[in-house]
């Protein structure tokens, strides 16, 4: 008797550690997949985002850039830049005007965010209104289009001028409503 029950208590011990494995394995073996189909760009998870993170990294500081003669700083405060690489067509125009209402449906949060035009040159007859004027060498850096800058001077994200209006604001909300800076 003691021969027979010792051959079934030997083969019920194994199949816990036989299920532990499998899990293992298994669980090992989804996670790298979900990883290489995520880094292949087959798949997008996680971003609620509007604009496009700026890769590689760009700090203001990086860039040269002037405001009246002086070099500019960002001063503790997030920034709404509108680039124009070339000369600023209605396109750039709309841009501006759509930056200016979505800094305004900040509400009480617009105190924390500026707006500026970045071109080579100054172009006159161009009404920026509240935005003041950054020149600099930019062209190959950045290009034509809108980009919001952290108060540390980074440039996180990248809109295309049709992107300025809701996704835009959509997304300097989120960012405004979880920084602790600025």
């Amino acid at each position: 008797m003691n021969n027979d029950t010792a051959p079934q208590s030997e083969h019920r011990s194994r199949w816990p550690m036989i299920i532990i494995c499998i899990v293992a394995i298994g669980s090992l073996g989804g996670s790298y997949l979900y990883f290489f189909l995520v880094q292949s760009g087959s798949m997008n998870f996680g971003t609620v985002n509007n604009g496009a993170f700026v890769a590689p990294a760009i700090n203001a500081d990086e860039l040269g850039l002037t405001h009246g003669g002086e070099a500019f700083v960002t001063d503790g405060k997030w920034w709404l830049w509108t680039v124009e690489v070339g000369g600023c067509d209605t396109n750039c125009e709309a841009a501006i005007d759509r930056g200016r209402a979505s800094h305004v449906l900040l509400n009480r949060e617009a105190s924390r965010v500026r707006r500026a035009v970045i071109a080579e040159s100054v172009t006159e007859g161009l009404d920026t209104q509240d935005a003041i004027w950054l020149t600099g060498p930019v062209a190959g850096v950045l290009k034509d289009g809108a980009y919001l800058v952290d108060p540390n001077g980074n440039l996180v994200f990248y809109y295309s001028f049709d992107q300025v209006g809701k996704p835009l604001l959509d997304d300097l909300k989120r960012l405004l409503k979880v920084s602790q800076i600025g």
